[in-house]
């Protein structure tokens, strides 16, 4: 079983219209709403692969229930603590306009120190069952810069190895409990070790955990493995959104994992399940016959240092 921890959900929102003129009434033109939070997204991407799933979060107001009724349509179960506050909007702009793609991320709940230990004991009594743990995306406020470190320590104690994403101080302090496998974007990566070529910023990720992956967007990832590095790319004709695409990738190597598969074939899954998230309107998800169509178009390729 993966489990796969989003402490911060979302309602993602696409807001459609023609153009967006700052300071006056914009009307829309279409609005859709999906189940979001990149732990989520992870979630229902390895659910789409055909793995069992278990989702833990803090679930809050009447987003907190979209979020749940929306992962029990995928099979689901979602665990943590309920909240008054309203879980938040992620909004993603679209439009023919200079603010096309342009992402408005809403605040969510606060939470404290007995939401938490609630929260944590539940992940706890899931981990006994877990063979992995995947840890994705922000924390609501009132959590430390300690909460990713202590999940951690906490899934050592139960056997489970980690597949973190996250950045800034979560992230560092993560490191410091060697993380299984850690996924980075290029700007996380720049922020994280203030060098801004992928394959130095892998390496020096690789020190802190035994998978180290950085995504450059259109131009692939990179990644490191037993002290080898290799950089992989599958393109994409036609891409509806590229949000998610990291979710999915992690999704896929949690995925490689269970099915104990070798470090290319992960990296052909991961990278496939990326570039299958741009082929699919919802933001963050994939079909797993997309991915099945895109696994022999990966491109891997050996780095030597």
């Amino acid at each position: 079983m993966i489990l796969s921890v989003c402490p911060n959900p979302a309602v993602d929102t696409y807001f459609y219209l023609d153009d967006l003129v700052p300071g006056k009434v914009n009307r829309l033109l279409k609005e859709q709403f999906y189940p979001g939070g990149k732990g989520v997204h992870v979630a229902l991407a390895a659910t789409e692969l055909g793995e069992n799933v278990q989702l833990a979060g803090f679930w809050g107001g009447a987003t907190g229930a979209l979020i749940k009724v929306e992962c029990a349509k995928a099979n689901i179960p979602c665990h943590g603590p309920q909240l008054k506050e309203w879980n938040r909007f992620c909004i993603n702009i679209r439009s023919e306009s200079q603010y096309s793609e342009t992402e408005i991320l809403g605040r969510g709940p606060v939470i404290n120190k007995h939401d938490m230990g609630k929260f944590y004991k539940t992940l706890s009594g899931l981990m006994a069952d877990a063979q992995c743990v995947t840890l994705s995306g922000s924390w609501p406020a009132g959590a430390d810069r300690f909460a990713y470190a202590e999940l951690i320590k906490l899934s050592h104690l139960h056997g489970c190895r980690t597949f973190l994403d996250c950045a800034s101080d979560l992230l560092r302090e993560a490191l410091a409990f060697s993380p299984y496998c850690v996924h980075l974007n290029q700007h996380e990566a720049t922020e994280a070790f203030g060098k801004g070529n992928p394959p130095q910023q892998v390496k020096l990720l690789a020190e802190s955990c035994e998978i180290a992956v950085i995504t450059v967007g259109e131009k692939g990832a990179y990644f490191s493995f037993e002290n080898k590095f290799y950089h992989a790319e599958c393109p994409v004709r036609a891409v509806y959104s590229s949000i998610g695409s990291g979710d999915c990738l992690l999704a896929g190597l949690a995925v490689a994992f269970i099915r104990k598969s070798s470090i290319r074939e992960a990296i052909r899954l991961a990278v496939a399940c990326g570039a299958a998230n741009c082929m699919r309107e919802e933001l963050g998800m994939l079909y797993k016959h997309n991915v099945d169509e895109l696994l022999d178009r990966v491109v891997i390729n050996e780095i030597n240092e």
